[in-house]
């Protein structure tokens, strides 16, 4: 035969005292939460390559950024660029490994300019553009953006590709 062993629970009151909680102290608290959550998003959103972001956002049908910067290379707007020539060689006397790359940038109002890769990466500027409007292009696919400049009030229409 088992023995079987029972317990008894009585019932208790706990005479601690409730802990008061101020209201002020708790709203407080999550506005100092708040504050924090909008700093770190700023900050993401700020470091955010806008492409990449305009192509999620697309995705999942988001509101688009409310900003992007274009780059702007001799005084003017770069509204396109693609590699004309990457040439990598070495050199038969010394040994020593050389690249040529060449770049054909587009400008707003339809110049196009040939610059070294290099030269373009190291002196380009960001003009800082409000996006009016988005829309996809059906017969590729490509999402192209309406943006309106905050200096001069300009307005362009640009691949998202060459935005950032």
């Amino acid at each position: 035969m088992a023995i079987e062993k029972k317990e008894v629970l009585e019932n208790t009151v706990s005479t601690e005292p409730v802990k008061q909680v101020d209201k002020d102290e708790v709203i407080k608290k999550l506005m100092e939460k708040i504050d924090n959550l909008e700093k770190t998003t700023g900050i993401l959103m700020g470091a955010t390559d806008k492409r990449l972001l305009n192509n999620y956002l697309g995705k999942n049908k988001k509101k688009l950024p409310s900003h992007v910067n274009l780059r702007v290379f001799n005084g003017k707007c770069i509204v396109e660029w693609k590699l004309i020539e990457d040439r990598v060689f070495k050199n038969p006397n010394t040994g020593i490994w050389s690249e040529i790359q060449t770049v054909e940038l587009t400008c707003e109002d339809g110049e196009k300019i040939k610059t070294s890769l290099y030269d373009f990466e190291v002196n380009y500027d960001l003009e800082k553009f409000l996006v009016v409007e988005s829309r996809t292009d059906d017969d590729t696919g490509d999402r192209e953006l309406k943006i309106k400049s905050e200096i001069d009030g300009r307005e362009l229409n640009i691949n998202v590709k060459f935005v950032n």
